[in-house]
């Protein structure tokens, strides 16, 4: 199992899915990769997410970046997790923001004999 939580929006694009496709090469067939992580593509919610990130990168300074934040798409998580044979569970428990839990499970190939 692999976990990256509130990571990737570090990451400028190119990173995030070097990082993801290498968290999908490295698995083994039935193991997990969770994300929580800001969907850009929840447009209401995902203003909450990008208030807390101010506050917590530029006001409170909790949180330190060099770079500009870059919230990844939904879809696009989706379609790189599926090209990797990745099935894709979506949680979303949170009520002002964006942040939801990707769970990725690599399937498992099941071989016919003949």
């Amino acid at each position: 199992m692999i976990v990256i939580n509130d990571v990737l929006h570090y990451l400028n694009p190119e990173q995030q899915e070097s990082t993801l496709n290498n968290c999908f090469e490295a698995l083994n067939p039935g193991g997990k990769i969770i994300v929580r992580e800001g969907n850009k593509d929840m447009k209401e919610k995902h203003r909450g997410t990008k208030l807390s990130e101010f506050f917590s990168v530029k006001l409170m300074k909790f949180n330190k970046s060099n770079q500009a934040l870059s919230f990844m798409s939904g879809e696009v998580i989706r379609k790189q997790a599926t090209a990797h044979n990745f099935e894709v569970e979506i949680v979303d428990d949170t009520r002002f923001t964006s942040n939801v839990i990707f769970v990725f499970k690599k399937k498992v190939e099941v071989y016919e004999q003949v």
